[in-house]
């Protein structure tokens, strides 16, 4: 006798079977069986998660904080303040990394984070390139665009070693003057001693650098880049070529004006 198969169960069996429906409802219990222990997985590894998520062990525990000379352990750490014991899982070391080095004498954060939610930071310090004081405050200028208060979140041995702005009138003007200041050739930076606000009546973004030889150079702040750059005015041909001229005035006319020294 041929072996016949019912398609509409999907069951195969022939008609010999002693009872056909007791198959089919052993496939489904059996297929009911597998689809609760799936559901009771998936619940069980969710209830994980979630517990993960809510329990004290998924949270930011500490920074720790390497590098940092000259800015004080407890600033990073009051600039850290929001992530403390914020959830690992949104920690965005990304945007961590960005505020730090929008702090004053930060030039880079490198961050590290494990799953146990400690977390190392690694600093670069930016350099001094010089200060100045306006009213009884002192401003410090460095090399990653900061102006920024001189404080107790620092720890500054000295300033002497640097040059000094002074008559400045705003923390507004010094940040102009720092933008085109940090593009100036590395010979002039090098051979500044201080840096006079001298304005006259048609020039009020005048500035006088005082070299540490004893000249100096007179040219508008917001064009100083420009200006004395290698090809327009090169600074050590002009010493050598004219030993006796004490002050060398530059203008946007790419004519440099010269005085004798007294």
């Amino acid at each position: 006798m041929a072996k016949k198969a019912n398609k509409a169960s999907g069951v195969k069996f022939n008609e010999y079977d002693k009872d056909q429906r007791k198959v089919l409802l052993k496939n489904k219990k059996r297929k009911r069986l597998k689809k609760r222990v799936k559901i009771v997985l998936v619940v069980v590894i969710i209830a994980l998660v979630i517990a993960f998520f809510v329990n004290p062990i998924s949270k930011i525990k500490s920074f720790t904080f390497y590098g940092n000379h000259q800015i004080k352990t407890s600033a990073l750490e009051q600039a850290s303040a929001p992530y403390q014991k914020s959830y690992f899982f949104a920690f965005s070391k990304k945007q961590y990394q960005e505020e730090l080095k929008s702090m004053p004498l930060v030039n880079k954060a490198r961050v590290s984070a494990n799953v146990f939610g400690y977390v190392s930071v690694d600093i670069q310090e930016a350099s001094i390139v010089a200060y100045g004081t306006i009213g009884k405050q002192t401003y410090i200028l460095d090399d990653a665009k900061h102006v920024f208060a001189l404080n107790d979140d620092y720890h500054i041995a000295s300033l002497q070693k640097y040059p000094k702005l002074q008559k400045f009138k705003s923390v507004e003007m010094m940040q102009a003057f720092l933008k085109e200041y940090l593009k100036l050739p590395d010979i002039i930076r090098s051979s500044v001693s201080d840096i006079l606000y001298d304005p006259t009546k048609t020039e009020d973004k005048q500035v006088r650098f005082i070299m540490d030889n004893g000249k100096a150079i007179v040219v508008r702040y917001d064009e100083m880049a420009d200006e004395l750059s290698v090809k327009k005015f090169n600074y050590q041909a002009y010493v050598a070529a004219y030993s006796d001229y004490c002050t060398f005035t530059i203008r946007n006319d790419r004519v440099v004006y010269m005085t004798k020294c007294k």
